[in-house]
This record gives structure tokens, C-alpha cells and sequence, in this order.
């Protein structure tokens, strides 16, 4: 990460679990013991776990490792992303799910806050970027950096930055590219799972747009299904699309969620 964030190159709260009619690859969390003698299991901890200077400083340190990703980055690339959702609710003020109606920040925490937000979406969209890297993040992953990133939008903490529009461009440009180079199937799973939940709880000021948000994540999705590869067993290829598996994902949503419960919402406006 550079002193220009901006540089990069343009282009969950688990509670529903729908059925899976495919077997995903072994989490990576239970491939790899976690060892913070490694320099990159050391950079996971700082970006979770350390004082905003010091994730920074990790951060800057990451930029090496996601300019030549190794297999020890790609086997530690779900520990990685959780890490850096974490830290961007944190920055974003999102990290309680509750979005209150105004930034209670002081400009210099804000300033410390919207820094540490640019740098914390360089580094997820360069690793988004890898096609390969991409490919590899798992299903609750994905859902958890989706989920992250569309209430980070909006946040009132990120309305509160004097750099608004930037952190909001990144945030856009972060979000497309992680559902670009996503596993279609994991992408289309979070985002089901993403709108159930926000169905099923009540709304609040605010969060009223956050369903609307993840709606046209998934007519964006949709769009783009002319174009996907099918999965078959010749193509096992993370970015082929299996569609028995995406039916069945619908088929549990609207099971929860049937279309007479849509058409009570819609009459009570």
C-alpha cells in the first residue's frame, strides 16, 4: 500500500444457512494451524487485532505479499479477508450492524478512521483483483466482506469523512470486483442470505436502504448470467456457475421467504 491508496487499479453475521448441494473445498481454517512465526499469519493478526497506526503499518507490509501472491498468501486467504472485514466495520462504524443517524466522530478520530479506511480497501481490492485469489475465498467470507461492504455505503460514520466521496468511490469499486472474481455460487448464496435476514428482522431508519443495496447486487449478478461458464463434471473451475446448486439456494429463500409474504410487505407500503 502506497501513500496513495487510491492508486490501485480502478477497472457475517452467520443466522441462515441454505442447503448446499455441492461440496466446497476445506475451509482454510482448518488446513492451516496458525503459526504467527509466519510473516503473513503475523500481518492477519496485526490487521485484526492492533491500534489503527499499526494495522497501517501491516498493511504496508501486505502490499509486498499481494504483489506476488505465493501459496502460503492463497492458503491463508480466508483468515486474511475476515481480518480486513473486520477491520473495515470497525472503521466504518458498522461493526454493531446498527446504523445510528449521524457520525458521533470528532474530526480527528474521523480523519484516523477514513485513512485507515482507504488503506483497508486497497489492500482487499488488490486481493480481489487476483483472479486466483478471488476464486479462493470462501463462502462465509464473501458473504461477511458483502455484507461489510454494503453497510459501510451507508454508514453515517463514512457520511461524517471529509473525504466522503473517495472512501465511497473505493467502496463501490471494491464491491464489483469482489462479486466479479467471486465464486458466482458463493456470491449469489451471501447475497440470498444477506437479503433473508434483512427481511426477516425490522427495519431502522438508515439500514431502510441496506435491503434495497443487496437487491441490486443480486439484479446485477442475474444480468451477468448469460456470460458465466457452467460448472460440469470437465469444468470444476471456481468461476463456473452450478446451477443446481443456485436453484436450490432460491428455492430456500423463497421457501422462508414465499412470494405471498413479498406481496404482504408491499401492501403494507
Amino acid at each position: 500500500v502506497n501513500d496513495n491508496p487510491f492508486a490501485a487499479p480502478t477497472p457475517a453475521i452467520p443466522a441462515v444457512h441454505f442447503r448446499r448441494t455441492t461440496t466446497t473445498a476445506t475451509s482454510n481454517k482448518s488446513r492451516l494451524a496458525l503459526d504467527l512465526d509466519h510473516p503473513l499469519d503475523h500481518i492477519v493478526d496485526m490487521v485484526g487485532c492492533s491500534s489503527d497506526a499499526q494495522c497501517i503499518q501491516a498493511l504496508q507490509r501486505l502490499d509486498e505479499h499481494l504483489a506476488q501472491p505465493s501459496e502460503d498468501l492463497l492458503a491463508r486467504v480466508d483468515s486474511l479477508i475476515g481480518a480486513l472485514t473486520v477491520r473495515l466495520r470497525e472503521c466504518t462504524g458498522t461493526g454493531g450492524i446498527k446504523i445510528t443517524g449521524e457520525s458521533s466522530l470528532d474530526p480527528g478520530t474521523a480523519a484516523v478512521k477514513s485513512r485507515l479506511c482507504r488503506y483497508v480497501c486497497n489492500a482487499i481490492l488488490l486481493l480481489v483483483s487476483n483472479e486466483r485469489l478471488g476464486g479462493a475465498v470462501g463462502g462465509e467470507a464473501v458473504e461477511g466482506l458483502l455484507e461489510a461492504t454494503l453497510r459501510a455505503l451507508i454508514a453515517p460514520t463514512v457520511d461524517g469523512f471529509e473525504d466522503r466521496e473517495q472512501v465511497q468511490k473505493a467502496l463501490n469499486v471494491l464491491l464489483v470486483r469482489a462479486m466479479d472474481t467471486a465464486a458466482p455460487n458463493r456470491t449469489f448464496h451471501g447475497l440470498l442470505a444477506l437479503l433473508q435476514r434483512a427481511f426477516l428482522q425490522p427495519p431502522t431508519d438508515a439500514s431502510d436502504r441496506y435491503p434495497e443495496l443487496v437487491m441490486k447486487c443480486l439484479w446485477k449478478m442475474t444480468k451477468g448470467l448469460g456470460s458465466r461458464s457452467l460448472a460440469s463434471a470437465g469444468n470444476t473451475d471456481s468461476a463456473a456457475l452450478n446451477v443446481p446448486e443456485l436453484l436450490a439456494d432460491i428455492e430456500s429463500f423463497l421457501r422462508c421467504l414465499p412470494p405471498m409474504e413479498w406481496k404482504t410487505r408491499a401492501a403494507q407500503g
